[in-house]
């Protein structure tokens, strides 16, 4: 696959592979796990653009819905949700509601309802 990195259209595909994963966020295959790498190298400020934009696709909402409640919450993600835009965070918080496996849902809300 080959992306432009312009205007963080990087991000927002990184963010579209990391969403597409089947199942649960927990024993999931090795591969899913390169898009959250990668997406930990990108900038902080290029993934609050992305992560801030209008009109995410769902697989986009859903990558960064994971990515923002990955298991090392207190580093680069914890600085992107605290400088994204409330209505950003609104979207990620809404999206999350609509989970229908448990503990994907438990997950989110944890890391995400509990972030400043």
């Amino acid at each position: 696959m080959r992306y432009s990195w312009k205007a963080g259209r990087g991000a927002l595909a990184l963010l579209d592979w990391f969403g597409n994963g089947l199942g649960p966020w927990t024993g999931f295959p090795e591969y899913e796990e390169i898009a959250d790498l990668l997406l930990l190298r990108v900038s902080e400020d290029d993934l609050r653009r992305a992560l801030s934009r209008l009109g995410l696709s769902e697989a986009q909402l859903e990558g960064g819905a994971r990515f923002l409640s990955g298991p090392d919450s207190q580093s680069i993600r914890a600085g992107v949700w605290a400088r994204l835009p409330d209505a950003a965070k609104k979207m990620f918080c809404e999206h999350v509601q609509l989970y229908t496996d448990e503990d994907k849902k438990k997950r989110a809300q944890r890391l995400l309802l509990t972030k400043k």
